[in-house]
């Protein structure tokens, strides 16, 4: 479809802006927490600016569902009313041209943007997740050794559980693990591995004897555990947490335990909802800048629409994390909690995008 050079141009600009302030983003954000972290990263003298600089790329991508939707929308804001003030725009819609047909651009761009989100959350996410945890563990967990750590739990089928301290995604081993077969059956391991078979290192048998106490009867340094499978891949959703997993990884965990989980259920839920509402975010920012761009004003107040956009994308995010929380809680069914910050401001600015695109 050929676009016209008006169209290109805008296009061009709000993709050019988009950019620039994702770098200024990336390069700001960086900047503060290697500021606030620099006696750690100067206590690991292999590390090179290249690995600190991946490091913060993937903390960066972790973040991505926050900064994205927010450079949109300053680089929407920004084209949109520099428009206006130059009265470039009022040009354009005296020569015929319909406001719908003028916000074709945006939504291209929204497009765009829906796109990246999407395949941030089903790829780059998990990913970045994975490699943050590795380098914290291999360079943060020596500094972090003397505060306590909450121990982990896996569920197994059909019955036992195992409780861990650590976990390495890449070696896709557990550290200082606790294997509980029954009421009176322990074993205590250096490690376990989950590989093709589960496997126990430096592992310690306990069985509970007549006088009620845990009584040591075999010490091996490596068992072989035929009958240990992981239930709905707990594995999975204890380390990549369910904050940043794919929705391919949430919709098949959702499938396995929404019988007999019901928190981890809503835990799942809550989270493919957000994760939808945010990939919505961009037709959502592009009709509520459209309701500021397109009103013409002799003294149009600038710096408070910037100052209100802002702030009112901190408070979107905010009731986010306050509607997770109640539908992971199940206080509110999940979609209605996750759903109405959206369908709130949408219900607010549609007249005004209705009445700004017909004037």
């Amino acid at each position: 479809m050929h676009m016209p050079l008006w169209s290109r141009c805008i296009l061009y600009k709000i993709l050019k802006l988009l950019g620039l302030y994702l770098m200024g983003f990336y390069a700001l954000y960086s900047f503060i927490d290697y500021s606030t972290r620099m006696h750690d990263f100067s206590k690991n003298p292999s590390l090179s600016v290249i690995n600190i600089g991946f490091y913060y790329s993937q903390v960066f991508i972790k973040r991505l569902d926050i900064i994205l939707p927010l450079a949109f929308m300053i680089s929407l804001l920004k084209v949109m009313l520099d428009m206006n003030k130059k009265r470039e725009s009022i040009a354009l819609f005296t020569s015929g041209l319909k406001k719908t047909t003028f916000l074709k651009p945006m939504l291209i761009c929204a497009c765009l943007v829906f796109t990246f989100l999407f395949f941030s959350f089903e790829y780059l996410t998990p990913k970045a997740l994975i490699n943050i945890e590795s380098f914290e563990n291999k360079y943060f967990l020596k500094q972090t050794s003397s505060r306590s750590i909450s121990p982990q739990f896996l569920r197994l089928a059909p019955e036992g559980i195992i409780i861990y301290a650590l976990f390495d995604p890449k070696t896709n081993q557990y550290q200082d693990v606790f294997y509980l077969l029954s009421n009176n059956e322990i074993w205590k391991m250096e490690s376990l591995s989950l590989h093709d078979l589960a496997i126990g290192f430096d592992a310690e048998h306990f069985i509970l004897n007549q006088q009620g106490q845990f009584a040591l009867t075999e010490h091996l340094p490596q068992v072989v555990f035929n009958d240990l499978h992981i239930a709905y891949d707990s594995a999975a959703l204890n380390f990549l947490t369910i904050e940043c997993g794919s929705f391919s990884f949430l919709i098949t965990s959702l499938k396995k335990i929404s019988h007999f989980d019901k928190n981890l259920s809503a835990k799942i839920t809550s989270q493919i909802f957000y994760k939808i509402a945010v990939l919505f975010l961009p037709f959502l920012i592009t009709m509520v800048c459209a309701c500021f761009g397109l009103v013409f004003s002799r003294k149009l107040p600038i710096f408070m629409i910037y100052a209100m956009s802002i702030f009112g994308m901190i408070g979107y995010f905010l009731m986010m994390d306050a509607a997770i929380i109640l539908g992971e809680s199940q206080i509110l069914p999940t979609y209605l909690a996750l759903f109405s910050p959206s369908c709130l401001i949408f219900s607010l600015f549609l007249p005004r995008f209705i009445r700004c695109c017909k004037n």
